[in-house]
């Protein structure tokens, strides 16, 4: 089964997905808690299939030579990432006046002066 869909989805439909014994894609995030995971994870040794996490970037090249310059493990205290790639609720909540090209209506387009469409 493939679990594609929004985020807070996800830890429900993998609690269906192993209800219903099948192998699972999941895409990331796995969850959004800790608690969510850690309840998938209770589920786990009972589950003979196989759950797979797709993490995209894992095996990129810029990922592979970021990991090999950062310090060892136990010396990481604190990370804060923001992807802003996604266009998920988390990222679009933080950002104020996003508007997009088809929020404007075309009609109002050809209503501006010529030199503010350059």
């Amino acid at each position: 089964m493939f679990v594609l869909s929004s985020d807070d989805t996800h830890s429900r439909f993998v609690h269906a997905a192993i209800a219903a014994n099948k192998h699972i894609l999941l895409e990331k995030p796995a969850c959004l808690t800790v608690r969510e995971i850690d309840d998938l994870l209770a589920l786990m040794p009972d589950y003979d299939k196989t759950l797979f996490v797709g993490y995209m970037r894992r095996y990129a090249p810029a990922y592979l030579a970021a990991r090999d310059e950062l310090p060892a493990f136990a010396d990481i205290t604190h990370v804060r990432i923001f992807d802003l790639i996604s266009e998920g609720r988390h990222f679009l909540k933080k950002s104020q006046n996003v508007l997009y090209p088809n929020d404007i209506d075309r009609p109002c387009w050809r209503m501006a002066p010529r030199s503010a469409t350059r």
